[in-house]
């Protein structure tokens, strides 16, 4: 067996391991899509070895409704004050950003996660309406 076959094979063991401590509650969140699975490999410099993370992350039922607040901002500030108002608490920051499918990770700060998702709604928007001529 090759090197990236034994690697992969290494990370798939150690996918199944972090699977299967998943409690009850968590597998039923999965299976309606009520949570989605969040899986990052981690490299070990010291040991040179990986390691697979994963996380459960429950999404609220008004996640897609306050998306559409937040690209209706009128300018990045606004959308980021709404941001801090709806999303108070960082785990519910750190949902919202993967629910929009950001790459954040848990020991991402909550400033720098709440810049991310003003840049991936109202940013967006703006760039694209100025780059469009819209302002």
């Amino acid at each position: 067996m090759g090197n990236i076959q034994k690697i992969l094979s290494a990370l798939l063991g150690q996918f199944a391991e972090a699977v299967g401590r998943l409690s009850d509650e968590q597998l039923h969140q999965l299976l309606r899509g009520d949570a989605r699975l969040s899986v990052s490999v981690r490299r070990n410099n010291a040991r040179r070895k990986r390691r697979v993370e994963i996380a459960v992350v429950e999404f609220r039922e008004d996640f897609p409704e306050l998306h559409d607040k937040f690209r209706a901002a009128k300018s990045v500030e606004e959308c980021a004050v709404m941001v801090e108002y709806l999303l108070p608490e960082k785990a519910e920051m750190f949902a919202f950003a993967k629910y929009l499918h950001l790459p954040v990770q848990r020991k991402t700060g909550q400033k720098r996660i709440r810049d991310q998702i003003v840049d991936a709604t109202a940013g967006s928007r703006l760039r694209s309406e100025l780059i469009r001529g819209g302002y």
